[in-house]
């Protein structure tokens, strides 16, 4: 029970985080609410964009990969699991993980 209320909780986060893509990187210096404003609104863009829907996608694992730490929130949303699993099963985790939200909420 507690690893599912810790995966939902952690796919919640990330939803909302995913929602908020950027095109690049995000700027580092500027504030939380500028960076989310900034995210929000390439990603807002982009999923409004007359583009295939394979390239949409394609944008948000870019997303994933250069402006989340995948590792942390996957070492997160796992909890105290993280330490009983292989190096092997994290890295699939990771991957099952950055595969879903982009599934669910690249679209």
């Amino acid at each position: 029970m507690v690893i599912l209320r810790r995966f939902v909780l952690g796919i919640g986060g990330l939803s909302i985080a995913s929602a908020m893509a950027a095109a690049g990187p995000a700027v580092a210096n500027t504030g939380p609410a500028e960076f989310i404003l900034e995210v929000g609104n390439q990603a807002l863009e982009i999923i409004g964009a007359n583009m295939a829907p394979a390239q949409k996608l394609g944008y948000f694992h870019q997303l994933l990969h250069q402006d989340f730490d995948m590792p942390g929130i996957s070492r997160f949303v796992l909890g105290p699991y993280w330490r009983v699993v292989s190096k092997p099963e994290r890295k699939e985790f990771r991957r099952l993980l950055e595969n879903y939200l982009v599934a669910v909420y690249g679209q």
